[in-house]
């Protein structure tokens, strides 16, 4: 026979033993979901805390571990606890009865952990498309996206963003431009995130050093152009917390 959870038991059973049965079966089922919720919640930061120890002696004073780092794994660690929560609540339930209430409590144990990774993932890409990238530690939404449709990048035009960080910011965005380029004077350093654009050709130490037609300079908030001898400014797009300076040859 089958009890009203839907578990095989043996005919005979008695009610009790048949929901201590069921119960058992729904945390089994529930905790089989939720692994791959810890899995990423804590194997990804364990394994950078792991590198991050073993080279920051090397390194010192300044390391490789950064918090921004984790940022692609901080949703499903909060999400992880918050299902351990739940399960704790849910656990002081009977799900033995028929009722509605049983059959929620059955069904929040076994699907809650992926309904909550369906729910967190849909709402991050929908919120994505809309907002664009926001960057927690400026807490501004720069709208490169809104910026990256309106900027002209091709032979004749180049797109420099005034610092490695808002080169790599917008990278993705100005993916297919080959005159794409960030400005720095001086080099680039080989440790922490910027490392991978030492020495990258991407890198312009003066506006000036271009020999295109125009230049469209993206800055951020109150950040000013320095100043160039071979273009002139001839208008300024905002959009969000970008500011897009489209400068021409004199």
């Amino acid at each position: 026979m089958r009890d009203t959870a839907g578990s095989t038991v043996r005919s005979g059973m008695e009610p009790s033993a048949a929901r201590s049965v069921a119960a058992a079966e729904d945390r089994a089922d529930s905790g089989r979901a939720a692994r791959h919720l810890a899995f990423f919640a804590f194997v990804p930061l364990s394994l950078l805390l792991v590198f991050a120890a073993v080279r920051e002696p090397f390194t010192a004073p300044y390391g490789f571990f950064t918090i921004r780092y984790v940022c692609p794994f901080a949703p499903f660690s909060y999400m992880f606890l918050g299902l351990l929560c739940s399960r704790i609540v849910l656990g002081t339930r009977e799900t033995g009865a028929g009722g509605f209430c049983g059959k929620a409590t059955r069904f929040l144990r076994r699907w809650s952990a992926w309904l909550l990774s369906i729910a967190v993932l849909a709402g991050g890409s929908i919120g994505f498309a809309f907002q664009g990238n926001y960057i927690y530690e400026q807490q501004t939404t720069p709208q490169t996206a809104r910026t990256a449709r309106t900027v002209a990048c091709d032979a004749d035009n180049a797109v420099v963003a005034s610092s490695e960080f808002d080169y790599i910011e917008s990278l993705y965005y100005f993916r297919s431009c080959v005159n794409y380029h960030f400005l720095k004077d001086g080099e680039v350093s080989t440790r922490g995130g910027y490392a991978p654009l030492h020495g990258s050709p991407a890198q312009v130490r003066h506006i000036d050093d271009l020999d295109t037609e125009r230049v469209t300079y993206l800055v951020r908030g109150g950040e000013k152009i320095t100043e160039t001898r071979h273009y002139r400014i001839v208008g300024t797009t905002v959009n969000g917390s970008n500011k897009a300076i489209t400068l021409e040859r004199r």
